[in-house]
Formats: C-alpha cells, sequence, structure tokens
C-alpha cells in the first residue's frame, strides 16, 4: 500500500479525503470519474493479469506501475522509469509499422501487449501515426506475429508475441 500510494498519491489522496467529503452525489460521481483509472485500469481489473505465464508486458504507461503492483511479471517501461531508452522504445513500438515493431518486441523479449483500448496515451500514437501498431490493433487488425487473447479482467486486450 505504502508503495502504492508513491506511486499514486493524488488518487489516493483524493480517496482519503473522498471519506471525509459526505455522501455520494452525482456530481462527485462524475468528479472521480477523472481523478481514478478507468474500470480497465484499476487495481482489481490489472490483477487478471497475473493469469499469464512468466510475462514481459508492453503496456501504456499508465498502466504499468499497477502490472508491476498486482503480477509477477515485467514491463517494458512504466511512467515512473527514468529509463529513457526502455521509454523510447515502448514509444516507438506502439508506433512503428508492423514489420518494425515486431523487431523492438523480439529485441526487448515482448511476449504480450496488453492495454484498455480507450487509454488515451494509444489513442495519441493512432492518431499521429496511422500505420503504426497501435493504430492497426486499434482498428482490429492483428499481424499475423500476434495471437489476440481473451480480454482478461474488465475490459484488458490481451496479445501474446508470436515469434
Amino acid at each position: 500500500a505504502a508503495i502504492l500510494a508513491l506511486l499514486l498519491p493524488g488518487g489516493i489522496g483524493v480517496s482519503v479525503l473522498a471519506a471525509f467529503d459526505g455522501p455520494e452525489t452525482p456530481a462527485k460521481s462524475a468528479k472521480a470519474k477523472h481523478v481514478f483509472p478507468a474500470g480497465c485500469e484499476r487495481a482489481d481489473s490489472v490483477a487478471a493479469l497475473g493469469h499469464l505465464k512468466n510475462a514481459r508486458i508492453l503496456a501504456p504507461f499508465d498502466m504499468t506501475p499497477m502490472i508491476l503492483m498486482t503480477t509477477p511479471h515485467q514491463v517494458l517501461a512504466s511512467s515512473h522509469h527514468r529509463n529513457e531508452v526502455a521509454m523510447h522504445d515502448h514509444i516507438a513500438t506502439f508506433i512503428a509499422p508492423p514489420d518494425e515493431a515486431r523487431v523492438l518486441l523480439r529485441k526487448r523479449g515482448i511476449t504480450h501487449i496488453a492495454a484498455c483500448m480507450d487509454e488515451a496515451e494509444l489513442k495519441f500514437y493512432a492518431k499521429r501515426n496511422p500505420y503504426g501498431l497501435w493504430a492497426h490493433l486499434a482498428a482490429g487488425k492483428t499481424p499475423f506475429f500476434l495471437e489476440q487473447m481473451t480480454p482478461l479482467g474488465k475490459g484488458i486486450q490481451v496479445w501474446r508475441v508470436r515469434f
């Protein structure tokens, strides 16, 4: 819990304050939707990725701390990392054309891609790079080297990397 508080201090602080803020109202509920992660990215949802076997996951930056907190898996990069090279490869993989992304996935030993389809980071990548890997996945075009799996948690889309 302490590590989570350090990684997500704003969300935890808001939840503590909300406990003393009186009964729930529609206005408070709407405000909370902008503070807390979507259902797909919540801890209980992301924990479902724990069922994967020995995974090294490429996921949006906002999701990766929760993967590290709730599963035994590794991630390529996270929003709290300071590893410039890994963060570069993280972004490059999502925006590269599928054939180039495949090379990066192999180089980094990525076994799975996991994402919430409405993730703002990924929407930005698809808009700026319409021929990139994420743009393909968002359009339902799965490259031959990925196998789409059954969604996990609350709608987390998962693809297994096949080399």
